[in-house]
């Protein structure tokens, strides 16, 4: 038991020692309909129809324990997508995501390097935003914190 418990420590220990390899595609925002990525689509009387609405548009990411940031995309119809600047014409990862209440998830994808996931909470023009890059062994994990764009 106590080495699952020491297993969340590991991960984290690890996220701060390891950088954050990202690649690029240079067609940023009709990366869904090239690589087949279908877009999430609220379940017909869910509560992610009112939760999308407050988490939709673009939010700027810093690394918790770190230098980085990234722009981060939600999309209406349920995708999302992170790019180096908000005018950057190339998309680093994206994919697709859903909402329970205050909450979101979903699945990424770094073109040629691997799968991931994202989940975090939101609040008005505040975000907590987790990052799990699968292609790493153990899985990278990365904390950001998200403040609204106007």
């Amino acid at each position: 038991m106590k080495r699952i418990a020491r297993l969340p420590l590991l991960v984290a220990a690890a996220a701060l020692l390891c950088g954050c390899e990202f690649v690029s595609n240079d067609d940023g925002e009709s990366f869904a309909a090239v690589t087949g990525a279908a877009a999430a689509r609220p379940a017909s009387g869910s509560s992610q129809n009112n939760a999308t609405s407050s988490i939709v548009g673009t939010w700027l990411l810093k690394e918790k324990s770190g230098s980085g940031s990234w722009y981060a995309f939600f999309k209406a119809d349920g995708t999302w997508y992170i790019k180096d600047t908000p005018s950057a014409s190339r998309t680093r990862v994206s994919g697709t995501y859903k909402t329970s209440g205050n909450k979101f998830s979903g699945p990424m994808k770094n073109p040629g390097v691997g799968t991931g996931e994202i989940s975090g909470s939101f609040s008005g023009d505040s975000m907590d935003f987790t990052f799990v890059e699968h292609w790493h062994t153990p899985h990278k994990t990365v904390l950001y914190k998200g403040t609204r764009q106007k």
